[in-house]
């Protein structure tokens, strides 16, 4: 970068061509800072310097600059092209608003540029991003009358059109149309079999994942390091282990592990599945890490109550020089308040504001209120609630409530569920713990009054469920159900059980 700025200088004439191409390789490696001054700094510009610089904020994630650098361009009325309007819908996609994508859509038809293909992708990645399918399959937006239509009558779709269309589907659970989509695809790759799979995950459909990632093996599609972390996500989300493992070692079949996604993924995967000590292997081998594995291996300790490990690797993270995020001190909170460490707790909640400049967020002051609550210093708690500088989220009001009913403080309880009410008005979890709370201390008039506010209201509380592997089959049981195949032998031998442990405490 030196030496090309040097060969810059050196130049005896500079045309937009030149002053362009410098703007670009500052901006394309992040240092938007120079790229922006070299910008104000030209003595000509065309939409190509503009671009660049739009989509150098874009890169960093600076929407409002970027927005704001679009904006002056349009006053200067210098004319946009189609490569223009591409990062506006990246811009718009990634920034999730839908009012300006609609508008830079109504910009490309007043243009001209709609039927640019490459365009035309960047649309149906603005509306599947923003949960707008029906708007990127059928309706694309109506003008004047005009129906638009992005995909359906695109005259020659490529596979990022496909594949985008599968990722809009599956990013709003419409996983029919996506699998019609795959499956009517002329030609399909890793990426669109993966994009399904991954559908799959997001929605909770770990079966489902597993099942189209064997159909994928049977087309004779090699998997990728992505393909493979929707796998352990799967993993984690049904907590099997032993699927975990196999899953882990197909990775490693396919050289895969290295990839630091994978690597962060397999060590939480086997933490969510009790084996910390595997986990804490995996992060071990891994030959560097980044900040997302130093976060997982902490949190992987906080999940088993490891506190005290969980801070000694923060201090080893330290010591090798690594800046810790939010997510870190996240970690590091949940880990103390897990292991009852109240002191510590408050140190890093301090830390992470005077040593590293992250102020605390709502997420934080819950895992405070976490910590205090589990050690029954709940006046303590409610005043850091009181004292919190913007309004508490349900989870903080949630901890409050959890805490008030393990220590039998109906006062703050009731505090905690009206508060968590308001916010959550269809939350079942206030009535049933308070209700809860007032049966154990005799206010059985209170108690039928607040189980009652719960029926009028038609507020249910969604049934806890359970699953074990039984001869590789998943057998799932649901709090009151009575559908499993096996009820009548699972409540005969319960019976059996009880009666056993009754003749043995007499």
């Amino acid at each position: 970068m030196q030496s090309a700025r040097q060969l810059f200088d050196a130049m005896d004439q500079r045309n937009v061509v030149s002053w362009s191409i410098m703007v670009y390789s500052y901006s394309s490696t992040g240092r938007i800072v120079e790229a922006q001054e070299l910008f104000d700094e030209m003595p000509e510009r065309n939409v190509v310097s503009w671009t660049t610089m739009i989509d150098g904020y874009l890169r960093k994630g600076m929407w409002k600059e970027a927005l704001s650098m679009f904006s002056r361009m349009r006053r200067l009325t210098v004319m946009i092209n189609s490569t223009t309007l591409t990062v506006l819908c990246d811009l718009h996609a990634n920034g999730g608003n839908k009012r300006w994508g609609i508008q830079v859509h109504a910009l490309a038809l007043v243009v001209g540029f709609e039927s640019d293909p490459i365009l035309r992708n960047a649309l149906i990645v603005l509306y599947s991003r923003n949960g707008m399918t029906s708007h990127a399959s059928k309706r694309t937006f109506n003008l004047d009358g005009l129906i638009n239509n992005l995909f359906l009558k695109m005259p020659e779709r490529d596979l990022v059109s496909w594949t985008t269309m599968i990722l809009g589907f599956s990013n709003v659970g419409y996983m029919r149309d996506a699998i019609w989509l795959l499956e009517n695809m002329p030609d399909r790759d890793v990426i669109a079999w993966t994009t399904v799979i991954s559908g799959f995950v997001q929605n909770g459909e770990f079966e489902h994942a597993f099942l189209w990632f064997i159909r994928m093996l049977r087309e004779g599609l090699q998997p990728n390091e992505v393909t493979f972390s929707c796998l352990i996500s799967a993993s984690s989300g049904l907590a099997l282990f032993s699927q975990g493992v196999q899953v882990h070692a197909c990775a490693l079949k396919n050289n895969i592990q290295s990839d630091y996604l994978v690597s962060n993924l397999l060590i939480s995967m086997y933490s969510k599945c009790g084996s910390i000590a595997d986990a804490y292997k995996i992060f071990r081998s891994t030959n560097s890490h980044d900040l997302e594995s130093w976060n997982s291996m902490i949190y992987g300790f906080a999940q088993h109550g490891h506190g005290n490990n969980s801070l000694k690797l923060f201090k080893t993270m330290q010591a090798v020089g690594k800046e810790p995020n939010h997510v870190t001190f996240l970690c590091l909170l949940t880990a103390c308040a897990h292991a009852g460490l109240i002191c510590e707790g408050w140190h890093y909640f301090y830390l992470m504001w005077s040593s590293y400049g992250i102020k605390p967020g709502p997420d934080h002051y819950a895992c405070m209120v976490d910590l205090l609550g589990r050690a029954g210093l709940l006046e303590e708690a409610f005043t850091l609630i009181s004292q919190m500088p913007f309004e508490p989220h349900a989870a903080v009001w949630g901890a409050l409530l959890g805490a008030s009913r393990t220590h039998a403080n109906i006062r703050l309880a009731k505090a905690a569920a009206h508060h968590l009410l308001r916010l959550e008005p269809q939350s079942a979890t206030a009535y049933v713990v308070l209700s809860k709370m007032y049966s154990m201390s005799g206010r059985k008039r209170d108690e039928k009054k607040l189980r009652m506010i719960k029926r009028l209201k038609d507020i249910k509380k969604k049934p806890g469920y359970s699953w074990i592997v039984v001869n590789s089959e998943v057998h799932l049981f649901l709090a009151g159900g009575r559908s499993h195949s096996e009820l009548s032998r699972i409540s005969s031998l319960l019976r059996n059980i009880s009666l056993m442990m009754g003749e043995l405490a007499v």
